[in-house]
């Protein structure tokens, strides 16, 4: 009967052993046993299938073998200290670890459990581990993608910002970038403090367009535009452009995702430009009713002369013909000689042509002493001396 009833236990505890084998086995995270000695010392007594699947061994390179002769001295200690940690506070123990095997990384969530005997002394670890590698490169990406985010909102000029309006009206900004403080002169936790400080201090002549703005890019859910002016707390009036996309939310959550950004400087150069344009049109007006006036006065100078040339034209041609039909011999002199002549003047002279007197002196045609007994050259030369000098002078001469 004894031999029987030891049999019998031997086969229940077999089955035991059995299903714990197929349940150990049979899981697909990594289960793992440590085995704890005398004097802190901590070797591997096992490990299932599907540890070995994802680490790529064989249960037999671990048994027996402390993690410094497993997995090297560096790994290995820092194993160690998380075992001792789990022994020392007698709890199960969680962390994450990154373990390299056969050129492969692999990250795990680990949980330690400690197992007790009869005496209540930690005898065995049973771990347990979760392949968290895709994970931890979904969770990195996501990091390097923040990074990226995080370094081009502190790099872009202005502020990059996230507005949200709830179907209750309540506003809020969830977001706004450290940009915030150079364009706003307030710090991020200020503006989520109270986000309605963000609208305070709009210029009175530019609040209603913002308001338009707003309750269009709601009613529509077009992309919000806005560009105004704001007093900051320095007392500086800056022109501030605003620009966003809304989408609204399943819980009837409108969020616009938008940048702000500080455009005082292209509106003082617009503001420089238009005076400068203004200035121009003026001077071109100034400069255009001046070429008028001058062009007017040359007009007016112009038929002045043409009235002037048109009077000498009819006094020439009045003196021409006194000229050529007088009785009076007219002559005229240059330097004391003949340079021309009417009619009566060459009838006088007993001349038939012009010719015949130009060049020639009065004296040419004159005796060598007057009636008076005077000599002619001398009493010519006083006479036309006389008359340069008085502008005219009556006497009586004999041609010869």
């Amino acid at each position: 009967a004894e031999i029987a009833d030891r049999q019998q236990v031997e086969a229940e505890l077999f089955k035991r052993e059995e299903l714990l084998s197929s349940i150990y086995d049979g899981v697909e995270h990594v289960v793992f046993v440590i085995n704890v000695l005398d004097r802190g010392v901590f070797r591997y007594a096992g490990c299932n299938q599907a540890t070995q699947r994802l680490l790529g061994i064989d249960v037999k390179d671990m048994l027996d073998r402390t993690p410094e002769q497993w997995l090297g001295k560096e790994v290995g200690k820092q194993i160690q200290q998380r075992y001792r940690r789990c022994v020392k506070v007698g709890e199960p123990l969680t962390y994450e670890e990154r373990l390299v095997f056969n050129g492969r990384t692999v990250w795990a969530l680990t949980t330690l459990n400690p197992i007790r005997n009869a005496a209540g002394k930690i005898y065995r670890l049973v771990g347990t581990s979760i392949n968290i590698t895709d994970r931890q490169r979904v969770e990195e990406a996501l990091r390097q993608s923040e990074k990226r985010f995080q370094k081009l909102a502190t790099n872009l000029p202005g502020m990059l910002y996230q507005f949200t309006l709830r179907p209750d009206g309540s506003m809020s900004m969830p977001y706004v970038s450290s940009g915030c403080y150079e364009l706003y002169e307030m710090t991020p936790e200020q503006i989520y403090a109270n986000s309605d400080r963000m609208f305070e201090a709009i210029h009175p002549e530019d609040r209603p367009l913002l308001e338009k703005a707003i309750a269009d890019s709601i009613a529509t859910l077009q992309p919000f535009q806005w560009e105004g002016r704001r007093l900051m707390a320095s007392g500086k009036l800056k022109w501030i452009q605003a620009a966003s996309r809304p989408e609204r939310q399943a819980d009837g959550t409108i969020v616009w995702d938008g940048l702000m950004m500080d455009v005082t400087r292209l509106k003082q150069a617009e503001a420089a430009l238009q005076q400068l344009n203004e200035e121009l049109e003026l001077r071109v007006a100034q400069r255009t009713q001046q070429l008028q006036q001058a062009i007017q006065e040359l007009e007016a100078e112009a038929e002045e002369r043409q009235a002037a040339e048109a009077a000498l034209l009819d006094s020439e041609e009045k003196f021409r013909m006194v000229y050529e039909y007088t009785k009076d011999a007219i002559m005229l002199l240059d330097e004391g000689r003949f340079i021309d002549g009417n009619p009566a003047a060459l009838n006088l002279f007993g001349c038939s042509d012009l010719q015949q007197i130009v060049g020639k002196t009065p004296i040419d045609f004159s005796p060598a002493q007057q009636p008076n007994g005077q000599n002619s050259k001398r009493l010519a030369i006083r006479y036309i001396q006389q008359a340069f000098e008085v502008g005219f002078t009556n006497f009586e001469w004999q041609h010869c």
